[in-house]
């Protein structure tokens, strides 16, 4: 499929590390805005050895830009499916390393986690810094520092512009329930 082709090429020119497997896209004409929305369920994504669950992604492709042969993306949304905690960091990982990814790696013991995201890009096809992302975990389990195990973390969460707002956050801490 040629707009398969095309996104994954895209993809692959600004993500080297991430390899897409979409199946069959479905395409809805938009000729007011002179746009194709694109949407697919159930790709494969992968970074490296880590593949994550992905359950929908949809974005709307610029007419114009295709026929210029340019980066015709303006947005993507991304649904995920649960993934394990473990899974979700280390693809991050591939793509954004840090210390705090690292250390959230190494404490992490079990839980899941599943997201949706909203990310824009700019006209070169670069991540622009006001992408939002929404999701759940449920029972996150870690090792603190003094090696005490702080489980059944389930929260809902938002990150946007650099900030995580966490909302109905339960946990359990040396027998205490939260």
């Amino acid at each position: 499929d040629k707009f398969n082709d095309i996104i994954i090429k895209k993809i692959k020119e600004n993500n080297p590390k991430i390899s897409i497997n979409l199946k069959k896209i479905n395409l809805l004409l938009n000729p007011l805005d002179f746009t194709i929305e694109l949407k697919t369920k159930d790709p494969k994504v992968r970074s490296e050895d880590i593949e994550i669950q992905i359950e929908e992604v949809s974005t709307e492709y610029n007419i114009f830009s295709f026929l210029k042969k340019e980066f015709g993306l303006n947005n993507v949304y991304l649904k995920t499916k649960k993934n394990s905690i473990k899974n979700i960091v280390k693809f991050i990982r591939t793509q954004k390393d840090n210390a705090q990814l690292f250390i959230i790696q190494k404490l992490a013991k079990d839980g899941e986690g599943e997201f949706t995201a909203r990310i824009n890009f700019d006209e070169r096809g670069k991540i622009k810094d006001d992408f939002k992302i929404d999701g759940k975990i449920k029972n996150f389990s870690i090792i603190s520092f003094d090696k005490n195990k702080i489980e059944k973390i389930s929260t809902d969460f938002t990150y946007a512009k650099g900030e995580i707002s966490l909302q109905n956050l339960k946990l359990q801490y040396l027998d205490l329930k939260f």
